[in-house]
């Protein structure tokens, strides 16, 4: 299957919470163009598993699923589901239709998220949550896959495949229709093992660093606390205080900075940020107070007991 550009451009400007630099825009614009998977690695709290949900919104593509990845997990997993307990209790069924359906396995083959967009060819965006989760076989598992955007279903023998297309169902190989789109695959990764080379090689890899640019911090927050308030889950922030968003960004960046000297074992991140800055509006905390080293309801931009003994220690004096 040849690589198309028929997505449309990744820019950025429909996303309603999710703020990306350009840089990092036109690296995403590439890969699609290319028709790579995206290797996504970095810090918890840079933006690594919004990323898929913000190209599907920007691009307005309805099919976006996202597939956490457990240690359990294989390559399969994410290709079809053969129901092989239904096809037992078929077989010992008294009902003739069901003793019928029992003959052929591949009455029980059910596509899964990234089986389903392939094989359907639309425009589909699969992230991969924490794909170094899984054994290091997951990820090679998917070579072919990646490479030819088609699979094998092992539970369907080679008699059955003629069978089984002229029912309608699905044969032993599934690929994508020649006038097809590949699916934007995004896999993301903290790092806990390796990814092997042969993966990386058939992927683009992007690192997500942690905005610490404040104006692209402050748009940060005030995206997402916008998008509370219009989706109807809080009321009131509308009428938050740019200055208390500023100031709030600007004593943040201090904090993290410090909680890092200290080698913290979860430096405070965006989740962390944005639920400050609404705690500040909610309890009416004005910009000017919003300094220092521990500033009102800092605390709650630390998430172990440990973090915020060590920050409250080195910030005492």
């Amino acid at each position: 299957m040849e690589t198309t550009t028929e997505y449309p451009e990744f820019t950025g400007k429909n996303c309603s919470t999710y703020v990306i630099t350009r840089e990092n825009m036109e690296f995403v614009n590439l890969a699609i163009e290319l028709g790579k998977p995206i290797v996504v690695e970095g810090e918890p709290g840079c933006g690594k598993t919004a990323l898929g949900a913000a190209i599907a919104e920007d691009l307005g593509i309805d099919f976006f699923r996202k597939v956490p990845v457990k240690s359990t997990s294989h390559a399969n997993d994410l290709l079809y589901r053969f129901d092989a307990l239904r096809r037992l209790q078929d077989s010992q069924a008294s009902d003739p239709q069901r003793l019928a359906k029992a003959e052929h396995s591949f009455n029980y083959i059910s596509l899964e998220s990234l089986g389903e967009a392939i094989h359907e060819g639309k425009k589909s965006v699969i992230l991969l949550d924490e794909v170094d989760k899984a054994d290091i076989d997951f990820p090679d598992d998917l070579l072919n896959v990646i490479d030819d955007f088609s699979f094998h279903i092992d539970e369907i023998p080679s008699e059955e495949d003629k069978i089984a297309r002229d029912a309608g169902k699905y044969g032993a190989h599934v690929k994508a229709p020649e006038s097809g789109l590949r699916p934007i695959i995004i896999f993301t990764s903290n790092r806990k093992n390796p990814l092997s080379n042969p993966f990386l090689r058939r992927c683009m890899y992007l690192e997500l660093n942690f905005p610490d640019n404040p104006a692209l911090l402050a748009e940060i927050v005030e995206n997402n606390l916008r998008e509370k308030h219009s989706s109807g889950r809080f009321g009131g922030l509308d009428s938050i205080s740019n200055d208390l968003i500023e100031s709030a960004v600007d004593t943040f960046l201090e904090i993290r900075s410090s909680a890092k000297d200290q080698a913290a074992a979860k430096k405070p991140a965006t989740a962390e940020l944005i639920d400050w800055v609404h705690a500040l509006h909610l309890r009416d905390v004005k910009h000017h107070d919003v300094s220092g080293s521990q500033p009102p309801w800092w605390n709650l931009l630390f998430k172990t007991m440990e973090d915020r003994q060590k920050y409250s220690q080195a910030t005492a004096s």
